[in-house]
């Protein structure tokens, strides 16, 4: 070694007492120093501290050269950080022999800090001197390294331990080494009371050979996911979404399992409960008597039960994917359109209405059809659901029922009292341009003479016959009725005037009297005619009665001729025959 590389504060080769030692020091920082790259260091603690030898690495290390720290020994102690000076002190007051190993903060002269690793030996020298031999090296990357590792580890021991989610790892053999404090909140069970059971122990009968096969492939090295009910402390079964990896060592043999468990507990029983309730919905549609569907908000249908098929005379395959309107009397869409209108709005839960709908075969069947909205949990519309019930035999016998207690049984025309009703509501609207309401009051000439010659059957069909000639007479908005046994009254609900009336009474007058034939023989029928006009204020009932007393008038002069109604009866003039 040179003398430039023995320099000193001083006396320092004065005080190098023993060759030996000094002979070391080079020794072992050449040694040191060109292969690890550490800085090593002889320190002479008395009488002052001085460097007896300290590696040029130490600039790298410091900031400051190895001639810096051979002038002035305390720039190692002041460039120590003060919070860890007191491991060096230690470090140098331990037993003469005893190897010490501290990790000590260098503040560099550029003020950033350096981790060192100090390995040292103090050593007493025959002249009574003590020096200390030692290493540094630097580990500042390592010690960051480490600072963060254990920081991860903190924060995820801190997510672990805190998450709402079970956290937790098992050996190879399933058995739990660790499980986050979330499993109390979760399955009833402390921490410690589940380590060292195997998971299998607690997973629910039904779902074990599941959670076995999902083991094996984690043991495989995949990542499982799965659902199961585990044992909770209470005794009961809690369900759980489960999500499993392999833990493997360095050799990628896998060597445990970690993995978090999630509470799906409620979400598995809405699952559940909406299964069944869709399974009853499908059972009922299956086996309603009624017609049943589910349509989209294009009112196409999704879904059909045998009963609407069975009621269309078709299969399922042939309404699926159809539309309402494929099915529908076009008359009735305006119907189903409102229904849907009124269901979407909000203005109703519900929308009941009778419906034409078309068979196959082109027969229509009356229907009840009932309607329904569904929505999502949002409220946002999801679907129609449909309800048909065939009300054709009903509302035939409905109507029938109707038709009977409106019209005469042996004419089919409408019954006195179904006339004045309708009488009511025509006079009860102005009648249109100017036009006038008038009535025709006809009875029948020679009806006993036929019932007397040819019997009671005879005359029936005299009467239905002329009931038929005055049906086919009148024109749609016009009403015929029988009032009495061979009584009858035509209502025009506008005539121009009373030249009008006339006119149409003349017909009916004329078709009554043409030639009739009884069991084969001509009968000569004869019919009389009152007319009366409405005037303001008039009832059905008055002017009935205005009507019949035209035609009283008319029998009074001799039959077969038409009278008009006069406010002075006595005034009105006999029309030609």
């Amino acid at each position: 070694m040179s003398d430039t590389g023995r320099r000193g504060t001083g006396s320092a080769t004065k005080d190098f007492q023993s060759a030996r030692a000094a002979e070391l020091a080079v020794e072992v920082g050449a040694e040191f120093s060109e292969r690890l790259g550490d800085v090593v260091y002889a320190l002479q603690l008395n009488p002052e501290p001085h460097f007896l030898y300290i590696s040029p690495s130490v600039l790298h290390l410091s900031g400051y050269s190895d001639e810096e720290h051979y002038q002035d020994a305390s720039i190692a102690i002041e460039s120590t950080d003060p919070r860890d000076r007191a491991k060096i002190q230690e470090a140098f007051a331990a037993p003469p022999g005893e190897i010490q190993e501290f990790v000590v903060r260098w503040i560099r002269r550029d003020r950033h800090i350096t981790w060192t690793h100090h390995r040292t030996r103090k050593q007493v020298l025959d002249d009574g001197s003590v020096v200390i031999y030692a290493a540094a090296r630097d580990v500042t990357a390592k010690v960051k390294a480490e600072a963060g590792l254990a920081a991860s580890e903190e924060r995820y021991r801190l997510l672990a331990e805190n998450a709402s989610d079970v956290v937790w790892r098992t050996d190879a053999q399933a058995v739990l080494e660790w499980v986050s404090p979330s499993v109390e909140a979760v399955l009833g069970w402390r921490p410690f009371e589940m380590v060292g059971r195997r998971i299998t122990d607690l997973v629910h009968p039904e779902e074990l050979d599941q959670v076995v096969a999902a083991g094996s492939e984690v043991t495989s090295g995949e990542r499982a996911t799965f659902e199961a009910r585990y044992l909770t402390k209470a005794g009961t079964y809690r369900w759980l979404e489960v999500t499993a990896r392999p833990v493997v060592d360095e050799d990628g043999v896998v060597v445990g399992r970690v993995g978090s468990c999630r509470d799906v507990h409620s979400e598995v029983e809405a699952w559940q409960a909406m299964e069944r309730s869709e399974s009853r919905f499908r059972l009922a549609m299956e086996s309603a008597p009624t017609g049943m569907a589910l349509m989209d908000l294009d009112r196409r249908f999704v879904e059909v039960n045998p009963a609407l098929c069975r009621m269309l005379s078709c299969d399922a395959a042939h309404l699926i994917g159809r539309r309402m309107v494929d099915i529908l009397n076009a008359s009735d869409d305006d119907v189903d359109l409102r229904m849907r209108d009124e269901l979407l709005s909000g203005a109703t839960s519900s929308a009941t209405h009778e419906i034409r709908l078309i068979r196959t075969d082109g027969v229509m069947v009356w229907a009840q059809h009932a309607m329904g909205l569904l929505r999502d949990e949002f409220g946002v519309p999801q679907s129609y659901v449909s309800q048909f019930v065939n009300v054709t035999e009903a509302r035939e016998a409905r109507e029938a029922l109707h038709f009977m207690a409106t019209h005469d049984p042996l004419t089919q025309l409408l019954n006195r009292r179904e006339l004045l009703a309708r009488m009511s509501k025509v006079l009860g609207h102005a009648p249109r341009g100017g036009s006038k309401l008038a009535v025709l009051f006809a009875d029948l000439d020679g009806l006993k003479t036929v019932n007397d010659t040819f019997g009671h059957a005879a005359g029936d069909e005299l009467i239905i016959e002329v009931a038929r000639r005055i049906a086919a007479l009148v024109r749609d908005d016009d009403l015929a009725a029988r009032i009495g046994g061979d009584e009858f009254v035509v209502v025009l609900p506008a005539v121009a005037d009373e030249e009008g009336a006339q006119s149409v009474a003349e017909k009916v007058k004329e078709a009554v009297m043409a030639p009739l034939l009884v069991d084969g023989y001509p009968v000569p029928v004869g019919v009389s005619i009152g007319i009366a006009v409405a005037a303001a204020g008039d009832d059905p009932q008055t002017l009935l009665r205005h009507a019949d007393s035209a035609l009283y008038l008319a029998k009074k002069n001799g039959g077969s001729r038409i009278e008009v109604y006069r406010v002075n009866q006595s005034e009105t003039a006999p029309l030609a025959p």
